[in-house]
């Protein structure tokens, strides 16, 4: 994930062949100093095409110091295994 602001430093971003579903995701969280907002780019390996995918991606940041990250709105940037196959 790409840290748009100065919280912990969040590691998921790498694409890997692995994980070649990229989005960009919108949450919220508890800091030291009330709510805060944040944007991140995710690599995924599967889609998030239910709920469970997103509590997913929610516990990881959770697990990365984002203290109650609550996933607010995401969007998928790019098919990184359509755009290899198409070459």
């Amino acid at each position: 994930m790409t840290n748009h602001n100065n919280h912990p430093k969040t590691e998921l971003r790498n694409v890997r062949p692995t994980c070649p579903y990229v989005y960009f995701i919108g949450f919220q969280y508890i800091g030291s100093r009330g709510i805060g907002f944040a944007n991140v780019e995710v690599s995924l390996a599967q889609p998030l095409a239910a709920i469970e995918a997103v509590h997913q991606v929610e516990a990881t940041l959770r697990e990365q110091g984002y203290n109650r990250a609550l996933i607010m709105g995401y969007s998928l940037l790019r098919d990184e295994s359509r755009t290899r196959g198409a070459r």
